[in-house]
């Protein structure tokens, strides 16, 4: 019993060690497999936070321009800005004339001559003649048929006074068919125009080149792009130049915090205008629209 047991033990050993050996190249094997994939992993991590850097650094790179784009935007603004009140600023002695009759081949002289009797007649101003006149001439393109309104007259006076003194007789001539306005650039004409246009606007002017607007909340302002129109502080609460205006005035009430305004017979706060009757606003409106005027000395 004992010989015959002996050789299937040793059998028996034998493949154990050979199954040992077998299991032993496989752990190695699957060692270097995971040595390998472990390198991997370590290699894809390192990619993984170089991305996340260059990523910020991106998104770094990103707001940077943004703010680059901004001041530059911002400063062509301030320059395009500057640049168009310049120009309106070199034609402050400017005005032009709508309704004046046109004749056929009509001479700067005859122009003159036209605007001088219009001056005459229709608003007073006898004083105001060739002397006070540098140039003055038709603008615009030529009428195709006499049945087309004759085009405008622009004329350049010598003086800023003779243009004011034009301009407070101006009201002499609502009953007639002459029209005297302001020479604006392109861009305040068409602001003014957008203003007339805007459903928010009762009314819009220019004064000494800048573009005003009497909103149908009753608050007159000045106005600078049409989005000044589109903001909700802009229409139903006053500017802050008011705020900055009258924080200071005899309208603001000693102990409180912020400006108060003459509101009919009482000083009330913005905050509680749009509870008061119309008479009322109307009355705070007159304050707001003298203390802009006074404000407005171009």
């Amino acid at each position: 019993m004992t010989d015959s047991q002996g050789p299937t033990s040793e059998i028996s050993n034998a493949d154990l060690m050979s199954q040992l050996r077998q299991m032993s190249a496989m752990i190695i094997e699957m060692k270097n497999s995971m040595d390998k994939m472990n390198g991997e992993i370590f290699e894809l991590r390192q990619e993984r936070d170089k991305l996340k850097k260059d990523i910020a650094d991106s998104k770094r790179m990103e707001e940077e321009l943004k703010r680059i784009a901004t001041e530059a935007k911002l400063e062509a603004s301030l320059a395009h800005r500057r640049t168009s009140d310049l120009e309106q600023y070199t034609r402050r002695n400017n005005i032009r004339v709508f309704g004046v009759e046109e004749t056929d081949k009509e001479t700067p002289a005859d122009c003159e001559a036209k605007v001088i009797k219009v001056l005459h007649d229709k608003m007073g101003l006898r004083q105001v003649n060739g002397d006070h006149i540098e140039i003055a001439h038709r603008t615009g393109q030529k009428p195709e048929s006499h049945t087309d309104p004759p085009r405008p007259i622009i004329v350049r006076f010598v003086s800023r006074k003779t243009v004011q003194a034009v301009f407070q007789n101006k009201k002499k001539m609502r009953q007639t068919n002459h029209v005297i306005v302001e020479d604006l650039t392109a861009e305040n004409y068409n602001l003014l125009f957008s203003c007339k246009e805007h459903p928010s606007c009762d009314a819009a002017w220019s004064m000494r080149g800048k573009i005003f607007v009497r909103a149908k909340s009753g608050l007159t302002m000045h106005v600078e792009t049409v989005n000044d129109l589109d903001t909700e502080r802009t229409m139903d609460t006053p500017p802050e130049d008011f705020t900055t205006l009258l924080s200071s005035t005899p309208y603001r009430r000693r102990g409180t915090r912020g400006p108060r305004f003459l509101h009919g017979r009482g000083r009330v706060p913005y905050s509680r205008m749009a509870s008061r009757p119309p008479q009322a606003s109307r009355d705070t409106t007159l304050v707001h629209r003298r203390r802009l005027r006074s404000r407005c000395r171009f």
